[in-house]
């Protein structure tokens, strides 16, 4: 197990759900047995209340262009929202409708230090994929990367 994965699953596990559209940052934690959807009210002293942090990509004439700034802006939100820690990356998709791998690349192109956080990727039906599920699948690719 290297020392990113370790950092990972001793604290909050944060993984980034995306597709073309839209990217949420999710926190978990591996020691809690259940898990709450987040689609419920969350108050502020609700103690099993998570932030949830989404970014949406917007859209335009040059999709390069705009898939460009939607991967900067979810990176700039991942460094405001995990600090230092570790995250999984769950697309929806593969091959060219990949938009998880396109984000990596963008990563290793432009942030190294974000790009080295990365604990693990893979692919998910986020249509039909609740937290429990997206809980599930990065658990599953951090048990793979040890």
């Amino acid at each position: 197990m290297n020392a990113n994965t370790r950092n990972t699953v001793a604290g909050t596990l944060f993984v980034v759900a995306m597709d073309s559209e839209t990217a949420r940052i999710l926190p978990f934690d591996p020691d809690t047995t259940g898990v709450s959807d987040t689609e419920h009210n969350v108050r502020k002293h609700d103690p099993v209340a998570r932030h949830l942090r989404t970014v949406e990509r917007h859209t335009g004439h040059d999709d390069h262009q705009v898939y460009l700034r939607y991967f900067d802006d979810l990176a700039v939100a991942l460094i405001e929202e995990i600090g230092t820690q570790t995250f999984v990356v769950l697309g929806h998709g593969t091959g060219k409708s990949d938009v998880a791998e396109d984000f990596l690349l963008r990563l290793k192109e432009k942030n190294h230090a974000l790009a080295d956080r990365v604990a693990g990727v893979g692919a998910i039906d986020l249509g039909a994929a609740d937290d429990a599920a997206i809980e599930a699948a990065a658990q599953k690719i951090l048990r793979q990367a040890r």
